[in-house]
This record gives structure tokens, sequence and C-alpha cells, in this order.
């Protein structure tokens, strides 16, 4: 959401000039809460006293208001009839709506020349669900609705007593006004761009000093500066951040109630750098124009990981954020990593630990990158980065600048080993032992390929845009490639390329290490242990070992039971049947026995063999045309707002980490 679209301008169209919005009281985390305390326009004394007149429309959550039973189906009021009438008003005295704008002017005394008023809407209360948008249609056409708004209106233009006994109060108001605006703005544009608001001193901070700068273009601004209240100190500043937030998060959230009703969450966590957990939530929903958006919604602390945890954290999340949980859909957290074969998991902590020791030592740095400065014939090493353990797009670049580098890489730590201080020193010279075992060679280039895989992957999973048929086709192709890799030949060439690359370098050569007698204890039957006769038959059953446990995990992670239920869905849609689409309909309560006769209808004009190709059918179709097919367009958004992967949470960690710095590490979540 753009955060600008809070300080838009506001328009005198007739729909939009009464825009009611419900205020939202200060909460201690970034959550939204509709006050609980609403007044009743339906009181004993309704009518009688204008104090009981709410000063906006009443709007609940559809749930609170009653349906309407018929012979042989009941009608319920539907959720985007508040945004499309914005004078609804519920009223839970009669169970049905009325329009606020004829209620109020009516008890302000303004409705004296409006003659026809519709007693359902001024006192009774609407309830005809059957017929709501026609007499809607007609309430908001008729003279009296007219009027009364017209009568509104002039009403609160009207100037106050003290504005029209002085000018000078209406010329305060309007500078006053300049101003508000003028430092709205900018504390916007520092938050917006992550800068901090104050510095050492109040008065050298960035919102300040922008002020300043600003001031020397806009006089006005700098006249409301030179007040002794001009309402930038720190507590406003948060104050007004704190408001934002809030509507940012509110516009969101009506975005996914209006717009889609069912959505999916991704949750994922990390540690700051105090160690506290923050879980990460994000909400993925379709909009009017079938669109997929993966939309962040916050940080938040748990005492523990635990699913317990985990869970009550989010249903507390969302009741905040009046997201129903009735409506959620569907579930992605972060799965595990792949265990790896000793040989090949040695090799990428020793190239990890040559990364942190090349970021954390700047003489080391210096001593690498200078390495050839009196050889003009080779060119500067490339620079080193270590492997991050969670992110898989970072490996297989971190793994080939190693191995494109090794040379260099062992002659700048046995340097620093012999001329470095202790602690560095030791650092270099255990990492240098590690790297110029042969070992470590074998397993990083075994591990290239299979790296390689992941990535294609992992790459394949990063768009918000990806729904989780993509998802298990991308996986069929990844897991048919890890199986070609599980070759002898394979992994001979694999071998046969690192012993090149060790008689090269001069590294210890491979060799079957020394095998230890069992103890006796341990000796069951007669049979004898098996023991590995070559150097390449025992790394290269460790190297399928790897291959089996990452097509394991795969396996196990994308094709759980837990996408069971997804896959028979996406058999219905895409196959226009299934050996049990009677169990499937029965179970999600926006789908009904009509949508068998609609698939027929609409395969039979509108053809794909793939989730995308439905979701751009939609998108191009025609409104009218897209009304023939409900129960299809809800099958579609069903399936689309499952999400494939938990990138979207993990992307809002990136933002953590430079928020989180060392210097503002006890910056609390409410800020």
């Amino acid at each position: 959401m753009d955060i600008h679209k809070f300080f838009a301008p506001v328009t005198t169209n007739l729909k939009t000039a009464e825009n009611y919005n419900s205020s939202l009281p200060e909460q201690s985390v970034p959550a939204i809460v509709i006050d609980d305390k609403q007044k009743d326009t339906s009181s004993e004394s309704r009518g009688e006293h204008e104090q009981d007149i709410p000063d906006e429309p009443y709007q609940p959550d559809v749930s609170c208001i009653p349906s309407q039973k018929l012979a042989k189906k009941n009608l319920k009021f539907q959720q985007r009839w508040f945004s499309n009438y914005h004078w609804l008003h519920f009223d839970s005295k009669t169970g049905g709506v009325l329009c606020h704008v004829c209620i109020t002017a009516k008890r302000k005394k303004l409705s004296e020349l409006t003659n026809c008023g519709e007693e359902s809407f001024v006192a009774r209360g609407f309830t005809n669900w059957k017929k709501a948008i026609e007499k809607f249609d007609a309430h908001e056409k008729s003279n009296s609705h007219r009027l009364s708004l017209e009568n509104i209106k002039f009403h609160k233009t009207q100037q106050s007593v003290s504005a029209q006994i002085s000018s000078g109060v209406l010329a305060d108001q309007g500078q006053a006004r300049v101003a508000l605006v003028k430092l709205i703005s900018t504390l916007m544009f520092v938050a917006e761009q992550g800068l901090p608001l104050r510095g050492k001193e109040s008065s050298e901070g960035n919102y300040k000093k922008l002020l300043e700068l600003r001031a020397e273009d806009v006089a006005t601004l700098k006249s409301w500066l030179a007040r002794k209240q001009n309402f930038t100190s720190g507590e406003i500043q948060n104050e007004l951040l704190l408001i934002m937030s809030h509507t940012v998060l509110r516009e969101l959230c009506k975005d996914v109630r209006t717009m889609s009703s069912l959505f999916g969450i991704i949750v994922d966590g990390t540690q700051d750098i105090q160690g506290i957990e923050q879980e990460s939530i994000c909400v993925r929903y379709v909009t009017d124009n079938f669109d997929v958006r993966e939309d962040f919604l916050g940080l938040y602390n748990i005492s523990s990981t635990t699913g317990q945890s985990i869970s009550r954290m989010l249903v507390d999340a969302l009741i905040r954020l009046q997201l129903p949980i009735e409506q959620l859909r569907a579930q992605t957290y972060d799965g595990a990593t792949v265990q790896t074969a000793p040989f090949i998991k040695d090799a990428l902590d020793h190239v990890h630990e040559r990364g942190n020791l090349y970021d954390g030592s700047g003489k080391y740095k210096h001593l690498y990158l200078h390495l050839h400065d009196d050889d003009t014939e080779k060119g500067s090493p490339t620079r080193l980065k270590p492997i991050c353990p969670t992110r898989w797009l970072t490996r297989a670049s971190a793994v080939t600048t190693a191995l494109h580098n090794y040379a260099d890489v062992l002659d700048s730590l046995q340097e620093a080993s012999a001329e470095f201080g202790t602690n560095t020193g030791s650092r270099a010279n255990g990492i240098y032992t590690c790297l110029s075992s042969g070992k470590c060679i074998l397993g990083l280039l075994a591990s290239l390929p299979i790296i390689n895989c992941l990535e294609a992957l992992n790459k394949s999973l990063q768009g918000s845009g990806i729904n989780v048929s993509g998802m298990l086709e991308s996986v069929k192709v990844v897991s048919g490639e890890l199986k070609k890799l599980r070759s002898i030949k394979k992994f001979s060439d694999i071998y046969q390329a690192a012993k090149a690359k060790i008689a090269e370098l001069d590294l210890t050569p491979l060799a079957v290490p020394r095998q230890r007698k069992r103890h006796k204890r341990l000796q069951q039957g007669n049979a004898e242990a098996f023991n590995t006769d070559t150097a390449e038959q025992m790394y290269r059953i460790q190297f399928f070992t790897v291959i089996d446990t990452a097509i394991t995990n795969l396996q196990d992670y994308f094709v759980s039971s837990d996408l069971a239920k997804y896959q028979e869905l996406s058999a219905l849609l895409l196959n226009g049947t299934t050996s049990n689409e009677d169990a499937i309909i029965q179970e999600y309560p926006e789908l009904t026995e009509s949508l068998k006769i609609e698939l027929s209808f609409y395969r039979n004009h509108h053809p794909a063999s793939t989730l995308e190709g439905h979701r751009l059918i939609f998108k191009a179709m025609e409104p009218s045309v897209r009304r023939m097919f409900p129960q299809v367009e809800r099958l579609l958004r069903l399936l689309l707002v499952s999400p494939a992967s938990s990138c979207e949470a993990e992307r809002s960690f990136s933002a953590l980490r430079r928020i989180k710095t060392w210097r503002r590490s006890t910056m609390t979540q409410k800020r």
C-alpha cells in the first residue's frame, strides 16, 4: 500500500464527500482494534437527543448482521455493500441497516423540507437482503437522501462564532494547516527512507534539519517553527508515526476483506541482534483483478518457538487485524534444511569459516586482495564471502569463488598464520590445515551440482505470484535432475576432476581412512563389517546419500499429506473431475453442488492446462461474463491463496536487520 494515500486530498464527490472511517485507538503493538464502545443509534431516546447520533456509521463485521431466512436458503449481508454504500449504518436494535445521512439530518432537524422519506432507512431498519442493491441504489438517488446530504454538508461548512467574529482566527487556522501538512509530509519522507529522526540532540536530527531546509521556501512554516510550541517533539513524532502505521495496516486489511475475503498466511521466524525471537507474518490474497499479492503485516515477539506459542500468537494477531480466522484457507511455515554427507558438510563449513575470517579481519582482507601487487601478470583475486546457512541462493557463488581462488586462499592463509597475531593467526592456521586436505576439494566439487539444482528450485519460488501447482511441477523437475546425478559415471567425473585439482595444488591426496576395529560388544553375528576398498567407492556412497536425502526431503516437504487436498482441488479445476469431488465440495463452505455444472460450461469455452492459465483467463474476462461462473471463481481463488514458499516473510528479515542495528537494539515493536 502507498503510504501517501493517508494524506490524499479530500474530494467533493457526492458519494465520497461523507466517507466515514472508524477511529483507531493506540495499541502497544501495531495491530488494529475496533473500539468496543460503539454508540447504539436505537436507544430509547432515539430521535430526541443529538448526542445519541454517532459521528460515523456503525459498520461491523457482517457475521454480526442477522441473515434473511427464505423458504429454501438464507441470504446474508455482504461486506462489500459497506464499501459501495458508505452511508449504511447497522442498527443492533432493529437488526437491519439505516441511512446514516437521513437519520442524522432528521435528528439535527435538517430534513424539514424533505418529503417521501423511506421509513425502513430512517427508523424501522432495512432487512430485505434479496433486494438490497436495488433498494440501496434507489434510496441513494432519492430526493430525500440527496437533500439530507446537502443540508449536512452546508451545516458542516458553516463557520464557528469565533471564526466569524475574528478574521485573524481564520488566518491562523490556515497557517496552522499548511504547517501541519509540511510537518507530516517531512516525517513521512524521513520514515520511508529509514533515516533516524533525532540525533544526539533533538535540534541535530534529520527531521528537524529537513524542516529548517523546507522553511527557507515556505514562510508559513518558518514562522510556525519560531513559535514556542511548534509540535515537533519526540512524543508528537511517535504519535504521528503510530497513526500512519495504523492507517496503513487498516487499509491493507480492508483490501484483504473486501477484495478477497479468502486469504493465506506466511509465517517465518528469526532472532534479532539481542537474541529475541521475531515472527514475521505476511498475508496472501487475490485482488478483484485476479492479481496475487503477498503483503507484510508485522513482526511479533514470542516467548518460544513451539507450535502452541506460534499458533497462539497468530490467532491473537489475526483477531487484532480484523482478519476472520474462518476465512483462512492456507498456511505456510519454514521447513528444515537438507543434511549432507560428512565430507561435503565439512568442506562447506571450512569455506564458511574462511569467509567469516575475510569479513571480520581487515588485515587479512588487505593481505588477500593485495597478494599479487608485485606480480603484474596476475590479476587481483576475487572477493570472498561466507556461505549463508539459511539462504541457498548464495551458496553456489560462494563455492565457485572458493574453487576459482583456491591457490590464493591457501597462500594468504599460510602467510597470515605466520605474520598475524595469536587470535587471527590461529584461525588462519586452522582453516589452512582443513583446506589443505584433498577431501575439501572433492567436497566442494561434489556439492556444486546438487546446490545448483536446489538454487534453481529456490529461484523459481521467489516470486509472490508463484502458486502451489507451479511449485509441485518445479519440484518434479528438480527431483528428476537430482536422480540423474546419482550415477557412477557422474561421480567418477567429479572424482577425477578433484584428483587433477589436488595434484595441481599439491594437496593431501585422497585415501581410505584407517578402519577402526569394532568393539566386541558391538559385533553381532558372524558376518564381517562392510569396508570400502577405494577412496572413490567410499566417497561415492556418501555422495549418493546426499542425493537420496535431498530427494526424500523434497518429497516429504512438498508432497506431504497437507497438499493432497490442494492437488484434488487443482485436479477438479484442471481436469473437470476427480475421484473425491463430492467430499471436497462439502468440505469448503464457499463451494456448492452447482460447481459441477459451472465447471462443465466453463471448460467448454475456456480450456487451460495450468492454474496460471486459468488466472489469466479470469483476469481478462469481462465482469458480466465472470458473474456467470461464481463457483469456478471461488475455486480458483482457493487455489491461488495457497503460498508456495515463505520467501515473502524472509524478505522482511532484511528490513529487521537494517532497523535493529547495534545502536538501536532496544527499539520496541511499537516503534
